[in-house]
């Protein structure tokens, strides 16, 4: 099971705590406890489910298939491929699997095409596996069929891919008007708090609302997004990004813990606004990493321009 979803669960669970602990309410442990079981349950049916897409590691893989197939190699070859920077993820252990039946267990790799095809759950790698295999029952040059293959793959995805971006535009619409709606409401409710008797929980609600709101509308997004590499996982990965986890997370307990005792003493209005305050160094480092990005972004394509160049004179 992904890390994610199970980071997700727990804080879930913790907000829930949070809430129940302010407001004095038991019921929200019993709506958090469902939420995350609910989002371990979605994590593992989508890990069984069948799917039907085009997904980065599919296109990278055969182009790896396609460039090692052009060397003339043993036919095993082409189905264990091994690179510095990880495996294939469940492609990997499929394609493993089929050299070990084809070649080990003296299956051919028609038939051991055939003996996994049930542990495949994306329907285009399916497919892929059962053209692969009556090409190389017939006899024929694989490199060919993995070139056709992977030019169909590479036009595909950037279809989709495309598809994709437009429908996070809308959403990214959605998004920009329930939190301009959401804090309108809040801060109007902050407001007349001030001018009349509004009970404290009303007040201490409308926030948690318009968090959860705009946290499962980024979540929405997020996952209607392409699932884009943003940085390598080579060694130790980015420190950067891993630097960011622990501000972020330091920050949000900070908050949640700045927040509760603030309740006690100040009551909510005041609470809020102490509970946001360690949210800041967060958001500052995250915004120097957004310069550092953005920095790069604007050097690379000149970068990688100058040396196609050079490489072409050198050639």
């Amino acid at each position: 099971m992904k890390k994610s979803a199970l980071v997700q669960s727990m804080a879930i669970a913790g907000v829930s705590v949070a809430a129940a602990h302010v407001l004095g309410q038991p019921l929200l442990l019993i709506v958090g406890a469902t939420l995350g079981g609910l989002r371990l349950a979605l994590e593992r049916l989508s890990r069984h489910a069948r799917v039907n897409i085009i997904d980065e590691d599919l296109v990278y893989l055969v182009t790896h298939m396609y460039a090692v197939a052009t060397g003339k190699p043993p036919r095993k070859r082409l189905f264990t491929l091994n690179s510095i920077l990880g495996d294939y993820s469940e492609y990997s252990r499929i394609l493993k699997r089929i050299a070990v039946l084809a070649v080990d267990w003296g299956y051919g790799f028609a038939r051991a095409i055939r003996t996994v095809l049930d542990e495949v759950h994306n329907e285009v790698f399916r497919d892929f596996l059962l053209r692969l295999g009556e090409v190389l029952n017939m006899g024929e040059d694989p490199a060919k069929f993995l070139d056709i293959e992977r030019k169909a793959l590479l036009s595909e995805y950037g279809a989709a891919y495309t598809r994709m971006i437009e429908s996070a535009r809308v959403l990214l619409g959605i998004y920009i008007s329930a939190a301009s709606s959401s804090i309108f409401l809040a801060v109007t409710l902050a407001l007349m708090a001030f001018l009349y008797p509004i009970a404290p929980e009303v007040l201490v609600i409308s926030h948690f609302g318009v968090v959860g709101l705009l946290g499962m509308l980024a979540f929405i997004i997020q996952r209607s997004l392409p699932q884009d590499r943003l940085s390598h996982q080579y060694g130790h990965g980015n420190p950067l990004r891993s630097k960011l986890k622990i501000v972020t997370s330091v920050c949000i307990i900070l908050s949640i813990v700045f927040g509760l005792i603030s309740y006690t003493i100040v009551g909510p209005y005041l609470a809020i606004a102490v509970s946001s305050l360690p949210l800041i160094p967060a958001g500052i480092y995250a915004r120097r990493i957004e310069n550092l990005i953005k920095e790069i972004d604007s050097f690379y394509p000149i970068f990688v321009r100058s040396y196609g160049i050079a490489y072409s004179l050198i050639g």
